[in-house]
């Protein structure tokens, strides 16, 4: 009621008081919070491995990868030389790989060439 009075008697005085409290209220609170501060669980938070590997860290996957398949194609060599050099030491002279597992072991050493320059390039 007090208010409505001094509004009524004083107009402008009224007007100005309340501009007054506006720039004071204003100038304690430089902006309004529009949301509650709310604590974050740190245990929440992804742990770094489950983050996507940087570039560094796919090299050395790459890397293995690639040895393993120079690994597999030189085994496969390894026994096909091996099996044909116990059959010429067992005297089956005779024995000599069809064209078709020719053809398969030069691609395989093709590859292995390819593999190992890939592999000086990482």
């Amino acid at each position: 009621q007090q208010q409505q009075q001094q509004q009524q008697q004083h107009p402008q005085q009224y007007q100005q008081q309340q501009q007054q409290q506006q720039q004071q209220h204003s100038q304690q609170m430089p902006f309004a919070r529009t949301t509650a501060i709310v604590p974050t669980n740190i245990d929440a938070l992804p742990a770094p491995q489950a983050y996507a590997p940087s570039e560094p860290e796919r090299i050395p996957s790459v890397r293995n990868d690639t040895i393993a398949e120079i690994n597999t194609h030189c085994s496969i060599l390894y026994n096909f030389a091996s099996r044909y050099a116990q059959m010429q030491h067992n005297n089956i002279p005779h024995a000599h790989p069809s064209q078709q597992e020719l053809e398969e072991m030069s691609q395989r050493a093709q590859a292995v060439v390819r593999l190992l320059e890939d592999l000086r390039r990482m």
